[in-house]
């Protein structure tokens, strides 16, 4: 509780607790990959589109960017980027965003906004909120529901973020005209934002998303085994599978940011399947239809709320 009364604060004393909800002048992408080069399409495709800077490790990416479109300026030095942007936008593996983040501080332009679209929040909101405040630095968490198994510049789409749910996950000490600014923010992009604690954020995603890419790769791993599976896989096979073609590099590192509650999920999806072993090891068919029939019934309660949200104006 003390510490969020030092947050506060300090933003407070830098004047920054409260703000308009314009759309920001200029916004910089700190690194360009899929998601940092889609969201530079989808920026320039406004009808007043802000200035758009880039950041990147490597100076061909930054050259790629800006031959794509992505961006108007582009450095592979944070100083000559964050001084000048309303919006930053941090698009790096989450050790990586608070790394970034709390190495830079001081260069972010006083008052400005910063968030990310990192895969777990916890750990990051914590750590970059403090870290950034005290330069009177205003930041919240994003999380778009939005990516592909490919990666990369090449695979960026203006389009990605069409019709996405955004997780917002503000946390002890985020300044709440910084969050209402990015709610604006991100519909304006075509997205559907929902605003959630950081803890039940990675609650929540070790169950819809991070625990599936093991058990997609577990699938995989079992199934091809047999060189004469080729023959027996299909469609259902490809499609319950495409995420684990996903990128290693990023999914360990989800993995290891969301351990705790991805064991968990593990926990329960295990207990499922133990559901319906016994069934099948008694023999039983009426469980199994029993089991069989609930998860279609859940499925299609699935399908009709995520239409309800599909069919909602962004």
């Amino acid at each position: 509780m003390d510490a969020c009364r030092a947050i506060l604060s300090a933003m407070k004393q830098s004047g920054t607790t409260e703000g308009e909800d314009g759309f920001p002048r200029t916004v910089a992408i700190v690194g360009l990959g899929l998601l940092g080069g889609s969201l530079g399409l989808a920026l320039k495709r406004w009808d007043a589109p802000p200035r758009v800077l880039g950041w990147a490790r490597r100076a061909e990416s930054v050259a790629e960017a800006l031959e794509r479109g992505m961006i108007d300026a582009g450095s592979t030095d944070a100083g000559e980027i964050l001084p000048q942007a309303d919006l930053t936008v941090l698009c790096l593996p989450v050790a990586r965003c608070v790394e970034f983040g709390k190495m830079h501080a001081a260069l972010f332009r006083r008052e400005a906004v910063v968030t990310d679209v990192g895969s777990t929040k916890l750990e990051l909101v914590e750590a970059l909120t403090p870290a950034l405040a005290a330069h009177g630095v205003r930041f919240a968490g994003s999380h778009p529901m939005a990516g592909s198994e490919k990666s990369g510049l090449a695979h960026a789409q203006a389009g990605l973020y069409q019709r996405a749910v955004v997780f917002l996950t503000p946390g002890c000490g985020t300044d709440a005209a910084a969050v209402r600014a990015l709610h604006t923010f991100w519909k304006r992009l075509g997205a559907r934002t929902h605003e959630i604690a950081p803890g039940r954020h990675d609650t929540l995603t070790a169950r819809t998303s991070h625990a599936l890419h093991i058990v997609a790769a577990a699938t995989v791993r079992a199934v091809l085994k047999d060189d004469e599976a080729v023959y027996g896989t299909a469609g259902g096979f490809r499609d319950f599978t495409r995420i684990a073609s996903s990128s290693i590099e990023m999914w360990t590192e989800i993995c290891q940011a969301n351990r705790g509650e991805i064991l968990r999920a593990l926990d329960e999806l295990e207990a499922e399947i133990a559901i319906a072993r016994r069934a099948l090891e008694s023999n039983d068919a009426e469980a199994v239809a029993g089991f069989l029939r609930s998860g279609g019934e859940l499925r299609a309660r699935w399908l009709a709320a995520r239409r309800k949200l599909d069919g909602e104006a962004p």
